[in-house]
């Protein structure tokens, strides 16, 4: 598999790591709740639009490549790397010292000759796959990424081949026993200070430390002196991966998605190979590890920071995330949420909460954190962040959650229902339909104790 060139440059020798650090900035990081986190990732809303917006049904190589190819060669400032990604690698990639580092030993190199690699046949990688690869790994990455952070859809097509090479690559390397497992990032300016009060804190649990994403593509790199560099930051991100025996498989979340924990190496394809970069998938979840979790790991004065970073793959539709058939009605996605969620993707204690919180109003766990707990269980169902919620949904939600999720029979799940109905009744809305979430959510604290 391991078919790179011995031509390359040794990792970090002589070479700054300016691409992979440029935007590294803490400021571009989301702080999420397991159950938010796991929604970020299910759906890839951007690449769902483009195919209504072109009457397509499904994604085809033919059409990703037009969508690809129309997202670069119309902007102008795209249009220089499209260019260079599409044709032969130069005689002189680095063009007068503007790129050091840029192709070494790859004059005359196309995109079919990378497809060739052991490494991109056995992933069963395709031209569209290995294009975006190339845009990504050169400069274009800044498009891509600030466009992903924007949320404005203009490299959809490009993101979704990224994201799907990504996957393809991870499922191929996941077994291999010489892959590396650990990943390093630098991080510019400091984490929030909530975040860093629970990630000390002693006794913290996984529920109790949120998670962290990036809703671009997340490079880091094997070589901690490479993060560490010129350009990496005054926080240092750990992210620790498994690597599975060849028996082994991903975990099954359900019939469609496995949950996935390994990054893509790029080096053999990246522009700028001596940054040894491994990718990481848009709005990949990092997981702070616990506190007896943790290596220890130290370096140079700098905050450290590790992560069990994850990712969904549908295994059906070859993707990261799901595209196809996606409902607009946020009922849908709550739905598909909790299913999820509840499989082992996080919200570790929101059925407790659900049930504790909503119902018997004790608390009889010495560990549980009823304010975590309660609120990952409120933003289930306040979906669009409203503060308002139809009873109905609510209703739906719990009806769903209890009986297809969790099990229980239809008479237990109705004597949960009843008990929330009539809690609920003093907060409705002048329309008796719509109920004051926070409201409902105080009342909901006040009566909690602990057993």
């Amino acid at each position: 598999m391991n078919d790179t060139p011995s031509v390359l440059p040794k990792v970090s020798e002589g070479y700054e790591d300016e691409r992979i650090a440029a935007s590294n900035s803490s400021a571009r990081l989301i702080y999420l709740d397991e159950v938010s986190a796991v929604s970020l990732q299910m759906y890839n809303i951007f690449i769902y639009q483009k195919l209504l917006n072109t009457n397509a049904t499904v994604v085809t190589d033919e059409w990703l490549y037009s969508c690809i190819e129309g997202e670069w060669i119309h902007n102008k400032l795209a249009i220089e790397h499209w260019n260079y990604a599409i044709h032969d690698v130069p005689q002189d990639p680095t063009e007068d010292g503007k790129f050091v580092g840029r192709d070494p030993g790859r004059a005359g190199m196309s995109l079919h000759d990378f497809l060739e690699y052991n490494i991109a046949k056995d992933a069963n990688l395709n031209l569209c796959e290995v294009l975006a690869l190339r845009l990504y790994t050169g400069k274009g990455f800044y498009l891509i990424n600030t466009s992903c952070r924007s949320a404005n859809g203009n490299f959809a097509a490009t993101v979704f081949a990224i994201n799907r090479a990504i996957g393809k690559l991870a499922l191929l390397c996941m077994h291999d026993e010489s892959f590396p497992s650990q990943f390093f990032r630098g991080i510019n300016g400091r984490l929030r200070i909530p975040f860093q009060n629970s990630y000390y804190k002693e006794g913290a649990t996984s529920g109790n430390l949120g998670r962290l994403c990036d809703c671009a593509i997340f490079s880091t790199t094997s070589d901690i002196t490479v993060a560490t560099g010129a350009y990496g930051g005054e926080l240092l991100f750990v992210l620790s991966c498994k690597v599975h025996k060849v028996e082994d498989t991903p975990q099954e979340i359900d019939a469609n998605f496995q949950l996935m924990s390994t990054p893509a190496p790029v080096r053999w394809i990246s522009q700028f190979p001596g940054e040894d970069e491994y990718l990481w998938p848009t709005n990949t979840s990092l997981a702070p590890k616990i506190k007896s979790c943790r290596s220890g790991i130290t370096f140079d004065g700098r905050e450290v920071y590790e992560f069990t970073p994850s990712h969904l793959w549908d295994k059906c539709n070859y993707c990261i995330g799901r595209y196809k058939d996606i409902a607009n009605d946020e009922m849908e996605m709550a739905r598909m949420t909790l299913k999820l969620a509840a499989k082992g993707l996080g919200m570790q204690d929101a059925h407790i909460a659900i049930q504790q919180i909503l119902v018997d109003k004790t608390v009889d766990d010495e560990d549980f954190d009823v304010e975590e707990a309660a609120s990952i269980a409120f933003c289930v169902f306040d979906r669009t962040g409203q503060g308002w919620l139809d009873v109905t949904d609510i209703k739906a939600l719990v009806s769903y959650f209890y009986c297809e999720v969790l099990g229980l029979n239809r008479r237990d799940s109705a004597a949960i229902l009843n008990k929330i109905s009539s809690d609920v009744c003093p907060f409705l809305g002048s329309d008796g339909r719509r109920i004051r979430w926070i409201e409902f959510k105080n009342y909901c604290f006040a009566n909690v104790t602990k057993a």
